[in-house]
C-alpha cells in the first residue's frame, strides 16, 4: 500500500515557521492554515516582495499534498501548458506566480485546463490531480471588468483569497521576520551572528522597506556576510537603513508626521473592523463622512482589508 497521503484529506498542520504575533499577521496565518487543509485554490495578493510566494510555499509544506510536487510557473512569459501537463506523473501543486501577467489565450487554456480538474498525460487517458495556488499584485476583480482578464479564471481562482500586507504596515513584525533571516543566513554562510544590537534594530522597525519582505531578507544578509562578531550593529547595515543615523535624511516636517501617523490609525482601524467604514468611523470617534473622505484622500483601498 502507498505510504503517500491522500492530497484531498484535511491533514494538514499550521505552519509555524511563519514569523507573525501582530492582530493582522495572526488573522492571516489562521487564513494560511485553513487553506492547507483542503484543495481549494487560494490566491494571495499584496505587492511585490511582500511574501505571496512564501505564504504560498508555506500553504503547501502544511498540507496533504506536501509529498508532492510544487511547480512553480512564472506568468509573466507564456506557460508551456501542454509541456508542463506531459510532465506530471503524481497529484501536484500548481503556483501561478504573478497569474495577471497572464494574456488571454494563456488564460483560456488554463480555463479549459482547470473544467477537466486534473492534466491528461497519457495515452491511457489516466489522470493527475491538481492543486491550484497563484499570487497577484494586480487588480484581478477590475481586470475582469475590463475584459483584460477572463471572469471564469477569476472566479476559479479566487474562491479563497488572502492579502499579504506589506511590511511598512507591519512593522511589529519587523524584529521577528530578522531573527528568522538572521537564522537562516547565518547558517547559510557559516556565520555565528547571533544578535542585533537594539540601535541597529531600532533603524530596522523605522526604516520604510519599500521593496518589503524582500528588502529585509536582502538587507539581513547582507549585514551577516558583513559581519565578524556575534552582533549585528548598525555600519553592517545598508546605506538607506543607515541613513536617520548618519543624518542624511531630512527629518519629516510636522504635517508629514502627522500625515503618517493618521494613516497608519485609520489603516489600523479598517484592519480592525475588517474593512468596515461605518464601524472604523465610530472606533476611531469621528464621522463616517470624514473618515471616507480621508480614506479616499490617501488612496487606501479598504476592500483588502476585508480578508
Amino acid at each position: 500500500m502507498s505510504s503517500k497521503p491522500d492530497p484531498t484529506a484535511p491533514t494538514a498542520t499550521y505552519p509555524q515557521e511563519l514569523a507573525g504575533t501582530g492582530v493582522a499577521m495572526r488573522r492571516l496565518l489562521a487564513q494560511v492554515a485553513e487553506a492547507a487543509t483542503t484543495a481549494t485554490p487560494v490566491t494571495l495578493r499584496g505587492e511585490p516582495g511582500s511574501g505571496r510566494t512564501f505564504f504560498a510555499r508555506a500553504i503547501h509544506r502544511a498540507s496533504a499534498w506536501a509529498s508532492y510536487p510544487l511547480v512553480e510557473i512564472p506568468c509573466d512569459r507564456v506557460p508551456d501548458i501542454a509541456a508542463i501537463a506531459a510532465s506530471i506523473q503524481t497529484p501536484a501543486t500548481f503556483l501561478l506566480l504573478e497569474v495577471g501577467d497572464l494574456g488571454l489565450a494563456a488564460q483560456a487554456a488554463w480555463v479549459r485546463t482547470l473544467a477537466q480538474a486534473s492534466f491528461r498525460r497519457d495515452e491511457a487517458s489516466s489522470r493527475a490531480r491538481i492543486r491550484l495556488l497563484a499570487t497577484t499584485s494586480a487588480n484581478l476583480e477590475d481586470g475582469a471588468k475590463r475584459g483584460v482578464f477572463r471572469a471564469d479564471l477569476y472566479h476559479r481562482l479566487t474562491v479563497v483569497t488572502a492579502f499579504i500586507p506589506p511590511l511598512r504596515e507591519r512593522r511589529g513584525e519587523t524584529p521577528a521576520l530578522t531573527y528568522e533571516f538572521l537564522r537562516r543566513f547565518a547558517s547559510v554562510h557559516r556565520k555565528q551572528v547571533r544578535r542585533v544590537s537594539c540601535r541597529a534594530m531600532e533603524l530596522l522597525v523605522r526604516y520604510s522597506w519599500p521593496g518589503n519582505v524582500q528588502e529585509l531578507a536582502d538587507a539581513v544578509e547582507r549585514a551577516v556576510i558583513l559581519c565578524e562578531n556575534q552582533t549585528l550593529h548598525t555600519h553592517h547595515l545598508p546605506r538607506a537603513v543607515r541613513q536617520p543615523e548618519q543624518g542624511l535624511a531630512v527629518s519629516a516636517s510636522l504635517e508629514e508626521a502627522v500625515s503618517a501617523y493618521e494613516l497608519g490609525l485609520i489603516q489600523d482601524a479598517l484592519r480592525a473592523t475588517r474593512g468596515s467604514r461605518a464601524e472604523a468611523a465610530r472606533l476611531l470617534k469621528t464621522t463616517y463622512r470624514i473618515l471616507h473622505y480621508k480614506i479616499r484622500n490617501y488612496g487606501i483601498d479598504h476592500r483588502r482589508f476585508k480578508v
